[in-house]
Protein backbone atom coordinates (compact mmCIF):
# COMPACT_ATOMS: atom_id res chain seq x y z
CA UNK A 1 0.00 0.00 0.00
CA UNK A 2 2.88 2.33 1.11
CA UNK A 3 4.47 1.62 -2.60
CA UNK A 4 1.43 1.77 -4.16
CA UNK A 5 1.07 5.51 -2.59
CA UNK A 6 4.15 7.07 -3.46
CA UNK A 7 4.01 5.78 -6.77
CA UNK A 8 0.96 8.01 -7.32
CA UNK A 9 1.92 10.94 -5.37
CA UNK A 10 5.54 10.97 -6.83
CA UNK A 11 3.78 10.62 -10.50
CA UNK A 12 1.80 13.78 -9.88
CA UNK A 13 4.62 16.00 -8.63
CA UNK A 14 6.63 15.15 -11.55
CA UNK A 15 3.80 16.80 -13.29
CA UNK A 16 5.72 20.16 -12.32
CA UNK A 17 8.84 19.21 -14.52
CA UNK A 18 9.03 20.11 -18.38
CA UNK A 19 10.01 17.48 -20.86
CA UNK A 20 13.65 17.48 -20.74
CA UNK A 21 13.66 17.93 -17.18
CA UNK A 22 11.44 14.89 -17.10
CA UNK A 23 13.27 12.24 -19.51
CA UNK A 24 16.36 12.96 -17.69
CA UNK A 25 14.88 12.35 -13.79
CA UNK A 26 12.90 9.52 -14.36
CA UNK A 27 15.53 7.22 -15.83
CA UNK A 28 18.34 8.38 -13.89
CA UNK A 29 16.14 7.99 -10.91
CA UNK A 30 17.54 4.67 -11.11
CA UNK A 31 20.79 5.52 -9.45
CA UNK A 32 19.51 5.18 -6.32
CA UNK A 33 19.49 1.07 -6.42
CA UNK A 34 23.24 1.08 -6.88
CA UNK A 35 23.97 1.93 -3.11
CA UNK A 36 21.10 0.00 -2.23
CA UNK A 37 22.86 -3.25 -4.08
CA UNK A 38 26.26 -2.62 -2.40
CA UNK A 39 26.00 -0.58 0.38
CA UNK A 40 23.23 -2.71 1.93
CA UNK A 41 23.87 -5.64 1.91
CA UNK A 42 27.12 -4.92 4.11
CA UNK A 43 24.71 -3.37 7.28
CA UNK A 44 23.53 -5.95 9.54
CA UNK A 45 21.00 -6.11 12.26
CA UNK A 46 19.46 -2.80 13.82
CA UNK A 47 21.86 -0.75 11.42
CA UNK A 48 20.69 -2.43 8.18
CA UNK A 49 17.20 -2.56 9.89
CA UNK A 50 16.84 1.56 10.51
CA UNK A 51 18.50 2.03 6.93
CA UNK A 52 16.14 0.02 4.81
CA UNK A 53 12.73 1.72 7.37
CA UNK A 54 14.35 5.46 6.12
CA UNK A 55 14.06 4.45 2.49
CA UNK A 56 10.73 5.47 1.83
CA UNK A 57 11.04 8.11 4.55
CA UNK A 58 13.76 10.14 2.01
CA UNK A 59 11.73 9.31 -0.62
CA UNK A 60 8.84 11.13 0.98
CA UNK A 61 10.95 13.79 2.46
CA UNK A 62 12.30 14.18 -1.65
CA UNK A 63 8.53 14.54 -2.60
CA UNK A 64 8.06 16.94 -0.06
CA UNK A 65 10.78 19.06 -2.02
CA UNK A 66 9.75 18.14 -5.49
CA UNK A 67 6.25 19.77 -4.33
CA UNK A 68 7.60 22.75 -2.79
CA UNK A 69 10.01 23.38 -5.77
CA UNK A 70 6.59 22.63 -8.14
CA UNK A 71 4.82 25.37 -5.90
CA UNK A 72 7.34 28.05 -7.04
CA UNK A 73 6.82 27.55 -10.59
CA UNK A 74 3.27 27.55 -10.16
CA UNK A 75 3.26 24.14 -11.60
CA UNK A 76 0.68 22.33 -8.50
CA UNK A 77 -2.16 23.94 -10.08
CA UNK A 78 -1.52 22.61 -13.69
CA UNK A 79 -0.58 19.43 -12.17
CA UNK A 80 -3.70 19.02 -10.09
CA UNK A 81 -5.79 20.17 -13.08
CA UNK A 82 -4.38 17.45 -15.05
CA UNK A 83 -4.80 15.33 -12.82
CA UNK A 84 -8.54 15.65 -13.58
CA UNK A 85 -7.63 14.43 -16.95
CA UNK A 86 -7.55 18.13 -18.36
CA UNK A 87 -4.15 19.30 -19.95
CA UNK A 88 -3.13 22.70 -18.57
CA UNK A 89 -1.55 22.68 -22.68
CA UNK A 90 -4.43 22.57 -23.83
CA UNK A 91 -6.38 25.61 -24.89
CA UNK A 92 -9.27 26.51 -23.77
CA UNK A 93 -11.52 25.99 -26.50
CA UNK A 94 -9.89 22.64 -26.52
CA UNK A 95 -10.57 22.25 -23.14
CA UNK A 96 -14.27 23.10 -23.06
CA UNK A 97 -15.11 20.98 -26.11
CA UNK A 98 -13.50 18.37 -24.29
CA UNK A 99 -15.69 18.77 -20.96
CA UNK A 100 -18.53 19.01 -23.14
CA UNK A 101 -17.85 15.83 -24.81
CA UNK A 102 -17.30 13.77 -21.46
CA UNK A 103 -20.32 15.44 -20.20
CA UNK A 104 -22.70 13.98 -22.75
CA UNK A 105 -25.54 11.47 -22.63
CA UNK A 106 -23.39 9.13 -24.90
CA UNK A 107 -20.48 9.48 -23.36
CA UNK A 108 -17.69 6.42 -23.43
CA UNK A 109 -16.48 4.55 -20.27
CA UNK A 110 -13.11 6.11 -21.24
CA UNK A 111 -14.60 9.90 -21.69
CA UNK A 112 -16.22 9.74 -18.58
CA UNK A 113 -12.80 8.75 -16.77
CA UNK A 114 -11.10 11.13 -18.74
CA UNK A 115 -9.18 9.08 -20.85
CA UNK A 116 -9.28 10.16 -24.83
CA UNK A 117 -11.00 7.87 -27.03
CA UNK A 118 -8.69 6.46 -29.52
CA UNK A 119 -6.38 6.05 -25.82
CA UNK A 120 -8.09 3.83 -23.75
CA UNK A 121 -8.55 1.09 -26.06
CA UNK A 122 -4.63 1.03 -26.16
CA UNK A 123 -4.11 1.45 -22.65
CA UNK A 124 -6.14 -1.47 -21.94
CA UNK A 125 -4.25 -3.73 -24.49
CA UNK A 126 -0.45 -2.42 -23.04
CA UNK A 127 -2.09 -3.68 -19.51
CA UNK A 128 -2.74 -6.93 -20.64
CA UNK A 129 0.31 -7.20 -22.00
CA UNK A 130 2.24 -5.64 -19.31
CA UNK A 131 0.42 -8.11 -16.76
CA UNK A 132 1.27 -11.66 -19.06
CA UNK A 133 5.00 -10.46 -19.46
CA UNK A 134 5.01 -9.87 -15.49
CA UNK A 135 3.47 -12.79 -15.06
CA UNK A 136 6.40 -14.48 -16.57
CA UNK A 137 9.27 -12.27 -14.84
CA UNK A 138 7.31 -12.77 -11.48
CA UNK A 139 7.22 -17.00 -12.07
CA UNK A 140 10.61 -16.59 -12.58
CA UNK A 141 11.50 -14.73 -9.46
CA UNK A 142 9.63 -16.95 -7.38
CA UNK A 143 12.13 -19.84 -8.71
CA UNK A 144 15.12 -18.16 -9.20
CA UNK A 145 18.09 -19.75 -6.38
CA UNK A 146 20.45 -18.88 -8.30
CA UNK A 147 20.90 -15.42 -6.62
CA UNK A 148 21.54 -16.97 -3.70
CA UNK A 149 24.72 -18.83 -5.33
CA UNK A 150 26.13 -15.87 -7.17
CA UNK A 151 25.97 -13.91 -3.85
CA UNK A 152 28.15 -16.61 -2.37
CA UNK A 153 30.37 -16.11 -4.77
CA UNK A 154 30.97 -12.24 -4.80
CA UNK A 155 28.23 -11.64 -1.86
CA UNK A 156 26.93 -8.66 -4.92
CA UNK A 157 23.43 -8.57 -6.78
CA UNK A 158 25.12 -8.17 -10.10
CA UNK A 159 22.02 -8.44 -11.80
CA UNK A 160 20.27 -6.18 -9.61
CA UNK A 161 23.50 -3.52 -10.51
CA UNK A 162 22.95 -4.29 -14.39
CA UNK A 163 19.22 -3.27 -13.87
CA UNK A 164 20.26 -0.17 -12.36
CA UNK A 165 23.20 1.05 -15.02
CA UNK A 166 20.31 -0.52 -17.84
CA UNK A 167 17.64 2.42 -16.42
CA UNK A 168 20.53 4.88 -16.51
CA UNK A 169 21.59 4.24 -19.74
CA UNK A 170 18.30 4.36 -21.19
CA UNK A 171 17.81 8.13 -19.55
CA UNK A 172 21.29 8.96 -21.19
CA UNK A 173 20.14 7.92 -24.65
CA UNK A 174 16.80 9.89 -24.15
CA UNK A 175 18.59 12.90 -23.65
CA UNK A 176 21.50 12.92 -25.64
CA UNK A 177 20.33 10.74 -28.52
CA UNK A 178 16.74 11.93 -28.68
CA UNK A 179 15.62 8.33 -28.60
CA UNK A 180 11.65 8.36 -27.74
CA UNK A 181 10.50 4.91 -25.67
CA UNK A 182 6.93 4.00 -26.08
CA UNK A 183 5.01 0.86 -25.16
CA UNK A 184 5.05 -0.05 -29.25
CA UNK A 185 8.75 0.07 -29.26
CA UNK A 186 9.16 -1.96 -25.85
CA UNK A 187 7.29 -4.67 -26.62
CA UNK A 188 8.97 -5.64 -29.87
CA UNK A 189 12.07 -6.42 -28.08
CA UNK A 190 10.49 -6.99 -24.32
CA UNK A 191 8.49 -10.08 -25.56
CA UNK A 192 11.45 -11.83 -26.97
CA UNK A 193 13.72 -11.35 -23.71
CA UNK A 194 10.96 -12.45 -21.90
CA UNK A 195 10.65 -15.92 -23.48
CA UNK A 196 14.84 -16.04 -23.46
CA UNK A 197 14.53 -15.76 -19.86
CA UNK A 198 12.09 -18.30 -19.15
CA UNK A 199 14.03 -20.67 -21.68
CA UNK A 200 17.20 -19.85 -19.50
CA UNK A 201 15.20 -20.27 -16.46
CA UNK A 202 14.33 -23.88 -17.95
CA UNK A 203 18.35 -24.61 -18.93
CA UNK A 204 20.16 -25.67 -16.09
CA UNK A 205 23.86 -24.26 -14.78
CA UNK A 206 24.52 -21.38 -12.63
CA UNK A 207 25.48 -18.74 -15.66
CA UNK A 208 22.03 -19.76 -17.62
CA UNK A 209 20.10 -18.76 -14.46
CA UNK A 210 21.70 -15.61 -13.85
CA UNK A 211 21.72 -14.45 -17.16
CA UNK A 212 17.51 -15.04 -16.77
CA UNK A 213 17.80 -13.49 -13.73
CA UNK A 214 19.66 -10.37 -15.53
CA UNK A 215 17.00 -9.89 -18.23
CA UNK A 216 14.37 -10.35 -15.92
CA UNK A 217 15.47 -7.27 -13.41
CA UNK A 218 16.76 -4.92 -16.56
CA UNK A 219 13.26 -5.57 -17.96
CA UNK A 220 11.72 -4.69 -14.55
CA UNK A 221 13.61 -1.80 -14.21
CA UNK A 222 12.75 -0.37 -18.26
CA UNK A 223 9.12 -1.29 -18.06
CA UNK A 224 9.10 0.99 -14.69
CA UNK A 225 10.70 4.10 -16.39
CA UNK A 226 9.07 3.83 -19.06
CA UNK A 227 5.11 3.44 -17.39
CA UNK A 228 6.21 6.81 -15.59
CA UNK A 229 7.21 8.24 -18.79
CA UNK A 230 4.30 7.59 -20.67
CA UNK A 231 1.48 8.30 -18.20
CA UNK A 232 2.79 11.27 -17.08
CA UNK A 233 3.21 13.11 -20.94
CA UNK A 234 -0.28 11.44 -21.90
CA UNK A 235 -1.23 13.39 -18.62
CA UNK A 236 0.34 16.56 -19.59
CA UNK A 237 -0.92 15.74 -23.59
CA UNK A 238 -4.56 15.78 -21.59
CA UNK A 239 -5.09 11.67 -22.74
CA UNK A 240 -5.67 10.22 -19.32
CA UNK A 241 -5.52 11.59 -15.77
CA UNK A 242 -1.55 10.97 -14.20
CA UNK A 243 -3.02 9.05 -11.63
CA UNK A 244 -5.53 7.17 -13.24
CA UNK A 245 -2.55 6.09 -15.86
CA UNK A 246 0.37 5.17 -13.50
CA UNK A 247 -2.76 3.56 -11.08
CA UNK A 248 -3.59 1.40 -14.36
CA UNK A 249 0.39 0.76 -15.60
CA UNK A 250 1.50 -0.24 -12.36
CA UNK A 251 -1.43 -2.12 -11.02
CA UNK A 252 -1.16 -4.20 -13.82
CA UNK A 253 2.98 -5.13 -13.29
CA UNK A 254 1.85 -5.47 -9.85
CA UNK A 255 -1.07 -7.72 -10.89
CA UNK A 256 1.33 -10.04 -13.25
CA UNK A 257 4.16 -10.11 -10.46
CA UNK A 258 1.19 -11.15 -7.56
CA UNK A 259 -0.08 -14.51 -9.99
CA UNK A 260 3.71 -15.33 -11.03
CA UNK A 261 4.60 -15.45 -7.72
CA UNK A 262 1.45 -17.47 -6.59
CA UNK A 263 2.31 -19.74 -9.94
CA UNK A 264 5.93 -20.02 -8.90
CA UNK A 265 5.23 -20.67 -5.24
CA UNK A 266 3.08 -23.90 -6.42
CA UNK A 267 5.29 -24.76 -9.01
CA UNK A 268 7.77 -25.07 -6.06
CA UNK A 269 5.52 -27.02 -3.59
CA UNK A 270 4.58 -29.28 -6.32
CA UNK A 271 6.53 -32.80 -6.08
CA UNK A 272 6.47 -33.72 -9.49
CA UNK A 273 8.90 -31.70 -11.86
CA UNK A 274 6.99 -32.41 -14.43
CA UNK A 275 4.43 -29.51 -13.52
CA UNK A 276 7.05 -27.09 -13.18
CA UNK A 277 7.91 -27.59 -17.50
CA UNK A 278 4.48 -27.77 -18.59
CA UNK A 279 3.48 -24.56 -16.77
CA UNK A 280 6.84 -23.21 -18.20
CA UNK A 281 5.47 -24.23 -21.89
CA UNK A 282 2.27 -22.75 -21.52
CA UNK A 283 3.68 -19.34 -19.85
CA UNK A 284 6.29 -19.60 -22.94
CA UNK A 285 3.56 -20.02 -25.49
CA UNK A 286 1.40 -17.20 -23.54
CA UNK A 287 4.07 -14.62 -24.10
CA UNK A 288 4.14 -15.52 -27.45
CA UNK A 289 0.44 -14.94 -28.47
CA UNK A 290 0.02 -11.53 -26.49
CA UNK A 291 3.62 -10.40 -28.75
CA UNK A 292 1.25 -11.23 -31.30
CA UNK A 293 -1.95 -9.24 -29.80
CA UNK A 294 0.19 -6.13 -28.61
CA UNK A 295 -0.19 -2.74 -29.86
CA UNK A 296 1.82 -2.42 -33.24
CA UNK A 297 1.63 1.58 -32.96
CA UNK A 298 0.20 4.44 -30.62
CA UNK A 299 -3.04 5.82 -31.47
CA UNK A 300 -2.06 8.91 -33.42
CA UNK A 301 -4.39 12.53 -33.81
CA UNK A 302 -3.41 13.36 -37.41
CA UNK A 303 -6.76 12.03 -38.87
CA UNK A 304 -9.12 13.22 -35.99
CA UNK A 305 -7.54 16.93 -36.40
CA UNK A 306 -8.31 16.56 -40.50
CA UNK A 307 -11.82 14.93 -39.93
CA UNK A 308 -12.65 17.93 -37.63
CA UNK A 309 -11.24 20.61 -39.18
CA UNK A 310 -13.81 22.68 -41.89
CA UNK A 311 -11.11 24.04 -44.29
CA UNK A 312 -10.86 21.74 -47.04
CA UNK A 313 -7.02 23.31 -47.73
CA UNK A 314 -6.72 21.34 -44.37
CA UNK A 315 -7.83 17.78 -45.54
CA UNK A 316 -6.07 18.46 -48.72
CA UNK A 317 -2.51 18.55 -46.57
CA UNK A 318 -3.41 15.41 -44.55
CA UNK A 319 -3.98 13.46 -47.54
CA UNK A 320 -0.84 14.59 -49.40
CA UNK A 321 0.97 13.19 -45.92
CA UNK A 322 -0.82 10.03 -46.57
CA UNK A 323 0.55 9.43 -49.41
CA UNK A 324 3.89 10.44 -48.91
CA UNK A 325 3.78 8.29 -45.99
CA UNK A 326 3.03 5.25 -47.92
CA UNK A 327 5.76 6.40 -51.03
CA UNK A 328 8.70 7.13 -48.48
CA UNK A 329 7.84 5.06 -45.76
CA UNK A 330 6.99 8.14 -43.32
CA UNK A 331 6.51 6.67 -39.35
CA UNK A 332 2.92 7.96 -37.69
CA UNK A 333 4.73 10.11 -35.88
CA UNK A 334 6.99 11.61 -38.64
CA UNK A 335 3.48 11.90 -40.87
CA UNK A 336 2.11 13.90 -38.02
CA UNK A 337 4.79 16.36 -37.78
CA UNK A 338 4.83 16.52 -41.87
CA UNK A 339 1.26 17.86 -41.13
CA UNK A 340 1.73 20.05 -38.78
CA UNK A 341 4.81 21.82 -41.01
CA UNK A 342 3.26 21.72 -43.82
CA UNK A 343 0.02 23.74 -41.99
CA UNK A 344 2.68 26.47 -41.14
CA UNK A 345 3.38 25.30 -37.20
CA UNK A 346 6.83 26.11 -36.15
CA UNK A 347 9.20 23.85 -34.03
CA UNK A 348 7.89 25.29 -30.11
CA UNK A 349 4.28 24.88 -31.48
CA UNK A 350 5.02 21.13 -32.66
CA UNK A 351 6.89 20.25 -29.33
CA UNK A 352 4.33 21.93 -27.23
CA UNK A 353 1.23 20.12 -29.10
CA UNK A 354 3.09 16.39 -28.94
CA UNK A 355 4.91 16.91 -25.80
CA UNK A 356 8.00 16.06 -27.45
CA UNK A 357 11.53 17.18 -26.66
CA UNK A 358 12.77 19.58 -29.16
CA UNK A 359 15.56 17.82 -29.40
CA UNK A 360 13.39 14.71 -30.42
CA UNK A 361 11.44 17.43 -32.63
CA UNK A 362 14.48 17.98 -34.51
CA UNK A 363 15.73 14.48 -35.18
CA UNK A 364 11.64 13.69 -36.37
CA UNK A 365 12.54 16.75 -39.12
CA UNK A 366 16.05 15.65 -40.29
CA UNK A 367 14.45 11.94 -40.92
CA UNK A 368 11.57 13.49 -42.62
CA UNK A 369 13.82 15.59 -44.63
CA UNK A 370 16.25 12.50 -45.12
CA UNK A 371 13.77 10.20 -46.24
CA UNK A 372 12.20 12.76 -48.74
CA UNK A 373 15.13 14.40 -49.71
CA UNK A 374 14.58 17.97 -49.35
CA UNK A 375 15.91 21.09 -47.33
CA UNK A 376 13.27 23.05 -45.97
CA UNK A 377 9.61 23.33 -44.91
CA UNK A 378 8.45 25.33 -47.98
CA UNK A 379 9.87 22.34 -50.04
CA UNK A 380 8.08 20.29 -47.82
CA UNK A 381 4.89 21.96 -48.37
CA UNK A 382 5.25 21.69 -51.97
CA UNK A 383 5.80 18.19 -52.14
CA UNK A 384 2.58 17.63 -49.84
CA UNK A 385 0.45 19.85 -52.02
CA UNK A 386 1.71 18.06 -55.37
CA UNK A 387 1.29 14.67 -53.46
CA UNK A 388 -2.76 15.59 -52.87
CA UNK A 389 -3.25 17.19 -56.02
CA UNK A 390 -2.13 12.90 -57.39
Amino acid sequence: MGYALLSLLWARALMVLDVEELEAVVPLSSLVIVPCVVVYPLLEGVVGVVATALLPLMSGVLLLLCLREGAKRGGVEEAASSVGGMSPYLKDSEASGAASASSGAGASLSRRFGIAESWGFYLGRVAVVLVVLYLGIGWQAALADVRDSMHALIDLDVSMLISSLASVALGIAIVFFSRRMSFTGLFRWAVPCVIIMLVLHGSSGLWAGFVSNAIGDTLDSLIQVLVYLSAITLAKQGKAPVVLGVGLLNGSVQLGVLFGNLAGSACAGSAAASSEVAFLSALICLVALVGIAAPQREPIEVRPMAAAGSDALEHSLMVGCEVLQERFGLSDRETEISFLLARGYNRPYIREKLFISKNTVATHIRHIYGKLDIHSKEELIDLVTEAARK
